[in-house]
């Protein structure tokens, strides 16, 4: 696929380039929830910010390494 902004939003997507992905990976078909997030990290979000609708919100705002762990504890 050929990976940049067209047009660019911010210049670290110029130029644009072909990318090809060879290595098989696992995406998930739906974003990572607070509420899924919570169920192996529960101190990530607490109290009202994982609480009703706020559980349907994306879990954003986390470190790379948190990721990875939480991906792990998934397989």
């Amino acid at each position: 696929f050929t990976m940049g902004g067209s047009p660019a939003v911010q210049a670290r997507e110029l130029p644009n380039r072909r990318v090809t992905i060879s290595k098989p990976f696992y995406i998930s078909a739906f974003p990572v929830t607070r509420g899924l997030w919570s169920t192996l990290r529960p101190d990530t979000f607490p109290g009202k910010e994982c609480e009703g609708l706020a559980a349907e919100l994306p879990a954003v705002h986390l470190s790379w390494i948190d990721v990875t762990e939480f991906c792990a504890a998934l397989s």
